[in-house]
C-alpha cells in the first residue's frame, strides 16, 4: 500500500496512534443504525417503528438477505411498514436520508413482505412470536401490503 515508504512497525505505531485518538470506538453501522436515521426521517409512529424492526429482524435471520445491503433492508423495511399501514410510503426525507429510489427499494421491500407472509409457517418463530406480543403492537399480526 504505501510502496515501502514506511516499515512495519511505522505502520502498527500509527495504528495504535490512530485507534488511541479514536478511543477505540470503532463501529460498523447495521441495519439498527440506518433504520434509527430512516425512521426519523419518515417521522415513523411507534406501530410503524415495530413493524420496520420485525421485518428487519426477520431479515437478519433470512441468508437470502446477504444480497441487500443494510442500508437499502432498513429503508425498505421502514417503505413496507408505511405501505402496510397506508401512511406517505415514500416521504422525500426518506429518499433523501437513504439515498434510493422508489423503484430501487420496492424489490426489497417485495421480499421482506413475502418473509412476513411466510413467517407462520416458518421453522424460524422467535422473532414472529416477540412481535406478536402487545408490548410491541402485535405487528407480527398485520396483514402486509400487497406490493404485487
Amino acid at each position: 500500500i504505501s510502496d515501502k515508504a514506511y516499515t512495519k512497525q511505522q505502520l502498527l505505531q500509527m495504528e495504535r496512534v490512530m485507534l488511541n485518538t479514536l478511543k477505540y470506538r470503532l463501529t460498523v453501522p447495521t441495519h439498527y443504525h440506518f433504520l434509527l436515521r430512516y425512521l426519523k426521517a419518515a417521522k415513523a409512529d411507534k406501530k410503524c417503528e415495530h413493524y420496520a424492526f420485525f421485518l428487519t429482524e426477520l431479515a437478519l435471520v433470512n441468508y437470502k438477505c446477504i444480497k441487500y445491503p443494510s442500508s437499502l433492508i432498513a429503508t425498505a423495511s421502514v417503505y413496507a411498514a408505511l405501505r402496510t399501514l397506508n401512511k406517505n410510503a415514500w416521504p422525500r426525507a426518506l429518499q433523501q436520508h437513504s439515498g434510493y429510489s422508489e423503484s430501487e427499494v420496492r424489490d426489497c421491500a417485495t421480499f421482506l413482505v413475502d418473509l412476513h407472509k411466510a413467517a407462520g409457517s416458518s421453522s424460524l418463530r422467535a422473532v414472529t412470536k416477540k412481535y406478536s406480543s402487545s408490548k410491541l403492537g402485535q405487528v407480527a399480526r398485520l396483514t402486509p401490503y400487497d406490493f404485487n
